[in-house]
C-alpha cells in the first residue's frame, strides 16, 4: 500500500494534457471525479485536492495546489473525526458501524505514523535502508504497516501499548474483514471495540503527541473529544477502565473534582498541573481553580464586585496561597471535605477551618471554641 499522505506538492506529470484540472482526494491520494463523495478507494467524504497541471511550452510540467493540502496529522484527525461521527447516532447504521471502522483504523495508523515521523522521518518507510527524503517529499514510497508501526514505537520509541494492543488488534482483524470479505458485523461487538479504541487515542495522542504545533488539528481533537464524551457506552467503558487509578489516587489521599470540561468526577487536585483522567484536558494550577469555580459558583465568581462582596476564596492556612475554598453546605449533612485548597491539595473537614472574628484571617481550629487565629492580637 503506497503512503496517501503528501508531504510537498503532488505530482502530476502528462505532457499530452495543458492546462488540465486534476481532482485527488486529500486522504488516499487517487484520482476521482469531482462528483466523488465519498472517495470510491477509500471512503474519505470531504477533503479533495484540486492539482492544476500546465504545459509550459518548455518540455516541463508547472504544478500548483489549488487548495488547502492536508498534513499527517490533520488526515489523522479527519479520519478519527468522521468515525467518532458516525457513532454519534444513539442507534447507528451498519453502514455507519462499517465506515466508523474504517475510518478509525486509518486515523490510528496515521497517528502512530506521525510519532514515528516526531522520531525521525526515516521510520515511516517499510524499509528504512531505503528510505529518501526525496520520496518522502513526493509521498511516492511504501510506508510501514499498522502491525510494524506498532513495533518500532515500542522498541525505538520504548512506548508500552500495555492493554490497548489487543484492542487494537481486534479494530486491525476487524478492519481487514470489511476490506477483504463479505462479512456480517455484530453490531454490539464493532461499537464496543470502537469505543475502547476513543480511550487509546486520548491517551496515545495526550501522551506522546504535541498538538500544541498544529492549530487546525488541535481545535479539531477537542471537538472529538466532546462527541466522545457525549456518547453514553464510552463513558460507562472509560470509567470502568480508570477505577485501579481512581481507586490509587484515593488511597494516596489526594482529592479528585469533576472536570470542568467533561464532568467527570476524575480531576485529582494535587497543588501542582494536573489533568483529567477520563478526558486527558489539561490544566495549571491557576487554571483549574479559576475554570472549576466559574463551572460551580458561575456569575458569583466570575462578576468582580459580587467576588468583592462575598468573597468565595481566600488565603490557605496550610499554604499561604490564595486557594482556600468552602464547599457550601448545612450543619445536619456538612460536606465532605468541607475545605480544599487548589494550590496545595490539601482538604479539611468542615469544622477544621474557621475564619477569625478579629482579622477574618482564616486559621486551624485548635478548640471549638476557638473564635481567632491568635495571631493578630496586639502584644502585651
Amino acid at each position: 500500500m503506497l503512503f496517501p499522505i503528501c508531504f510537498g506538492l503532488i505530482q502530476v506529470i502528462d505532457m499530452s494534457i495543458k492546462n488540465q484540472k486534476t481532482i485527488k482526494c486529500a486522504a488516499c491520494g487517487a484520482t476521482i471525479d469531482q462528483s466523488d463523495k465519498p472517495c470510491p478507494v477509500c471512503g474519505s467524504r470531504d477533503k479533495q485536492v484540486e492539482i492544476l497541471v500546465q504545459d509550459t511550452g518548455h518540455g516541463e510540467d508547472k504544478v500548483s495546489e489549488l487548495s488547502l493540502k492536508l498534513d499527517l496529522i490533520d488526515n489523522s484527525i479527519d479520519f478519527i473525526l468522521d468515525a467518532v461521527t458516525q457513532l454519534s447516532n444513539p442507534a447507528p447504521s451498519l453502514s455507519q458501524i462499517k465506515y466508523s471502522i474504517l475510518h478509525l483504523s486509518s486515523g490510528i495508523e496515521l497517528l502512530l505514523k506521525q510519532r514515528l515521523l516526531n522520531e525521525h522521518w526515516s521510520l515511516i518507510f517499510a524499509n528504512v535502508d531505503r528510505a529518501d527524503k526525496i520520496l518522502l517529499q513526493k509521498g511516492d514510497f511504501k510506508s510501514v504497516d499498522f502491525g510494524e508501526s506498532l513495533n518500532r514505537l515500542e522498541r525505538i520509541c520504548s512506548i508500552d501499548f500495555g492493554k490497548y494492543k489487543d484492542i487494537l488488534e481486534s479494530l486491525r482483524k476487524l478492519r481487514n474483514k470489511i476490506e477483504h470479505f463479505q462479512i456480517e458485523i455484530n453490531r454490539d461487538e464493532a461499537i464496543s471495540i470502537l469505543v475502547k479504541t476513543w480511550a487509546f487515542i486520548l491517551d496515545f495522542a495526550f501522551r506522546h503527541i504535541d498538538l500544541s504545533d498544529f492549530e487546525n488539528a488541535q481545535a479539531t481533537f477537542e471537538a472529538i473529544r466532546d462527541k466522545m464524551i457525549a456518547h453514553e457506552h464510552f463513558v460507562v467503558t472509560r470509567l470502568s477502565e480508570l477505577q485501579t487509578e481512581f481507586d490509587r489516587h484515593r488511597k494516596e489521599g489526594t482529592l479528585i473534582l469533576d472536570c470542568p470540561k467533561c464532568l467527570q468526577d476524575a480531576l485529582p487536585i494535587t497543588g501542582e498541573d494536573t489533568y483529567c483522567l477520563f478526558c486527558k484536558s489539561v490544566y495549571s494550577v491557576d487554571q483549574v481553580m479559576h475554570e472549576w469555580l466559574a463551572e460551580h459558583e458561575g456569575w458569583h465568581y466570575l462578576d468582580p464586585k459580587e467576588r468583592d462582596a462575598e468573597p468565595l476564596v481566600f488565603d490557605c492556612p496550610e499554604c499561604e496561597s490564595e486557594g482556600l475554598y468552602h464547599f457550601p453546605g448545612g450543619d445536619m449533612y456538612p460536606p465532605d471535605p468541607g475545605w480544599i485548597c487548589f494550590k496545595c491539595g490539601g482538604q479539611w473537614e468542615w469544622d477544621e477551618i474557621s475564619a477569625c472574628i478579629r482579622c477574618g484571617r482564616h486559621f486551624f481550629v485548635r478548640d471549638k471554641d476557638d473564635v481567632s487565629c491568635g495571631k493578630c492580637w496586639p502584644e502585651d
